[in-house]
């Protein structure tokens, strides 16, 4: 199971296309996840107000915030995001990172994400820390492009990544340092799950395959329905139902080594999952148990 936190998520590409307010909708029978538990012991919290997501808490292992991030919303757009976290100079104290990233649209399109920055203490100066900018072709993010603060008021870009489509579904995902090729990610979906992920980086001035997982799904409602407008690209979270195996292959060396999981659920009258139990394949240890609340 993902962690989920929305910083440094960022850069995951699917909401982009067009960002909705995460609002629920009345005549929607979608359950909204509202607390995620780890061997009893409560690891997120997800704040939900006036038909909107406000607020993501994240607890340490003895049940204290160790950090959250804050949404704030216009006109139904996501306008701002802050983080905040635990202060390295005094010990247990929530302080604001010092990151602050503002949204601007065109219309309903996301045109580009500003990433202020300070030291987080009061009073400080804030300045534009980065930047990035989307592009759009038939209606969906087709590049987004990275700017950093190199000077006072001297920004300056490396990397973009590209999206491509099948259909309305992400395919594929490659990323470019100085206009040449870094990596690049490709998914295979059926049934509105994403199925197969596959990771190719350079090797001898071609591309290999270097990781590849496969996943398999229930047939119920997804635990995360609700965060699918966010800045997400999880298969976990984008998919239609629940994922009950992960098989991971990496290749190295010419060898190909293989961990899987098997993913087993208990599910409400409403069929969204209530409790995930997570078993190794080859051991069938019993490696986690999560479990949901739901607004």
């Amino acid at each position: 199971m993902k962690k989920l936190t929305l910083f440094p998520c960022l850069i995951l590409i699917l909401s982009i296309i067009l960002i909705t307010s995460c609002k629920k909708d009345d005549d929607d029978d979608t359950q909204y996840l509202s607390k995620v538990y780890d061997s009893g012991t409560l690891t997120e919290e997800y704040q939900w107000q006036s038909n909107q997501l406000q607020k993501i808490n994240n607890y340490n292992s003895e049940g204290a915030i160790r950090s959250y991030e804050e949404l704030t919303y216009s006109d139904g757009k996501l306008i701002k995001l802050q983080n905040y976290s635990i202060s390295q100079k005094k010990s247990g104290m929530i302080n604001n990172l010092g990151y602050r990233n503002l949204f601007d649209y065109h219309y309903n399109a996301l045109k580009r994400i500003n990433r202020l920055k300070s030291s987080g203490e009061p009073g400080d100066d804030i300045t534009l820390y980065s930047y990035q900018t989307y592009e759009y072709s038939n209606g969906k993010v087709d590049k987004i492009t990275y700017y950093t603060r190199i000077s006072d008021d001297t920004y300056k870009t490396n990397s973009y990544d590209t999206i491509e489509y099948d259909g309305t579904q992400i395919s594929k995902i490659t990323s470019y340092w100085q206009n040449d090729i870094n990596y690049y990610v490709t998914f295979t979906w059926n049934n509105d799950n994403i199925i197969t992920e596959k990771y190719y980086s350079e090797e001898n001035d071609s591309f290999v395959l270097t990781q590849k997982f496969d996943y398999q799904y229930d047939d119920k409602n997804n635990k995360y329905k609700a965060l699918k407008n966010l800045h997400f690209f999880e298969p976990e979270i984008q998919s239609k139902n629940n994922q009950t195996s992960v098989t991971a292959i990496n290749y190295y060396n010419n060898e190909e080594h293989t961990s899987a999981i098997s993913i087993k659920y208990q599910y409400n009258s409403d069929d969204y999952p209530t409790q995930q139990t997570e078993t190794d394949v080859d051991s069938q240890n019993e490696l986690k148990v999560y479990s949901f609340e739901y607004e």
